[in-house]
């Protein structure tokens, strides 16, 4: 524990749990006269007459019981010691110091009372600017000005910000921001049968990847909703991408783990970097439809695709044997 000065003055905070309120005071002077076990200090408050303890103490130890102040090195004022020049005699002789001390002036003066200060600065506008006024800033306690009449320059975007700014900028351009919801959205807009076509070929790749059986509507088990999610490439292309509303799932009853393993750029820096200097080549791939890979170890039903179900077999479901988009599990297989 730190020894602090006998008969300080403290200010120790209130706890919330002694009840007290969002306006009132957060502390409560003092004075200390002790010490406890446990870095705790012993507190007497005069205004109560109550000895408490309490961990949680600013100290001023300027400040004494009884009113008594001790002034600080900062506070002291160096007098020069001065020689009479009249002296006759061959040695300066000095003169009195209590000539040259300042007297104690009986009380400390009060400190002033500062009140805060709103300023309005004028519009750049206003006709005092234009007439070549300069407004009248108020100064800070340092002596300049203050920031209240600087603007501050605006921050540049980064690298992530600046791309997502631009290809909305491009998507507005070429009427892209706005995509069909759904199957019949898609089929009332001019490039229905891009659409369409999209929509084909990932049902095509999901046929050809075996991703679920269609089965007869269980009784008592939940089917999750599926849904067309259709977006348009910088280059032109359609893409038409099924998925699962995954939201609607339940952990426990239809996906048990959502964990999956990822690569840190560290990594994969230090991988490029290992194969730069033994000047090897580097090929780069890209796996479509890459979830519809993975089997499932859960039974999960989904409603078939909108507008693509099967004739003769529009209450079936399809049971899914592999991972599909949207599904909680989907990164996990």
């Amino acid at each position: 524990m730190h020894i602090r000065k006998w008969g300080c003055k403290v200010y120790r905070h209130i706890n919330k749990t002694t009840g007290r309120k969002k306006l009132d005071d957060k502390s409560m002077v003092g004075f200390l006269v002790g010490y406890e076990r446990g870095n705790i200090y012993c507190i007497y408050h005069p205004k109560t007459k109550e000895l408490k303890s309490s961990r949680d103490v600013i100290f001023s130890e300027n400040e004494f019981i009884g009113g008594n102040q001790k002034a600080s090195m900062r506070d002291t004022t160096r007098v020069p010691l001065t020689y009479d020049s009249s002296s006759t005699d061959d040695t300066l002789s000095p003169r009195s110091t209590e000539d040259a001390l300042p007297q104690a002036a009986p009380e400390e003066a009060p400190a002033p009372i500062i009140h805060d200060e709103i300023v309005v600065q004028p519009p750049p506008n206003s006709p005092s600017s234009l007439q070549g006024g300069t407004p009248n800033y108020p100064s800070s306690p340092q002596g300049g000005t203050s920031n209240l009449g600087k603007s501050e320059s605006p921050k540049l975007p980064n690298r992530r910000s600046s791309r997502s700014i631009a290809r909305a900028f491009k998507a507005i351009l070429k009427g892209n921001w706005k995509w069909p919801r759904n199957y019949r959205e898609a089929t009332e807009t001019e490039d229905a049968k891009q659409w369409e076509l999209a929509m084909k070929k990932e049902l095509e790749s999901i046929k050809k990847n075996e991703t679920w059986t269609l089965v007869p509507r269980p009784k008592n088990a939940k089917v999750i909703k599926s849904r067309w999610v259709l977006r348009t490439k910088d280059n032109g292309t359609y893409k038409a991408r099924f998925c699962a509303k995954g939201f609607t799932q339940r952990w426990g009853e239809d996906y048990d783990e959502t964990f999956t393993p990822v690569a840190k750029y560290p990594s994969i820096r230090t991988l490029f970097s290992i194969l730069a200097s033994r000047k090897a080549e580097i090929h780069q791939m890209d796996v479509n439809t890459a979830f519809l890979y993975s089997t499932l170890d859960e039974t999960v039903y989904v409603e078939q695709p909108e507008g693509f179900e099967v004739p003769g077999k529009e209450d079936f479901m399809c049971l899914l044997r592999k991972a599909l988009y949207g599904l909680k599990q989907s990164l996990r297989s």
